[in-house]
């Protein structure tokens, strides 16, 4: 899907050792969507990451991932999603290789990972909707 975020906020977990920054995202173009035909452009969509920043004990503690930045507000990207258990909130599928910046042409998020956009560099939207599109309607899910 395509989407921006107005930002997340970040949450300890209940076992108290984990943190996780839920994105809501508003889906503004859906690329394939064989699972969840419920899922519509102009809905929001919630992003689970886990990483973020939180208060304990008067404290701040953050954690993140590697290589994978957090979500700027109303940057728009590529995300390749899926639902974990039962769980309502979506993952990135690869992590940071299954994030693509719109803002200067396709791009992995990803700087270290970004193995497609070192190969590829930035990619025109129309283009690399294109390439997307072709490459997905090929795969079985």
């Amino acid at each position: 899907m395509e989407g921006s975020t107005p930002g997340g906020r970040s949450f300890l977990a209940r076992g108290g050792t984990d943190v996780y920054t839920d994105f809501p995202f508003e889906v503004q173009t859906i690329i394939k969507n064989s699972s969840h035909p419920e899922l519509r452009v102009g809905q929001f969509v919630m992003v689970r990451r886990p990483s973020g920043t939180v208060i304990i004990g008067g404290r701040e503690a953050v954690t993140a991932e590697n290589d994978f930045p957090l979500f700027e507000r109303s940057e728009h990207y590529v995300l390749f999603l899926t639902r974990q258990g039962d769980d309502s909130a979506y993952v990135v599928v690869g992590g940071p290789q299954g994030v693509f910046s719109l803002r200067e042409g396709a791009k992995q998020l990803s700087v270290e990972l970004g193995d497609w956009s070192k190969k590829h560099g930035a990619m025109a939207r129309p283009a690399f909707f294109d390439e997307v599109r072709a490459l997905l309607k090929f795969s079985s899910s």
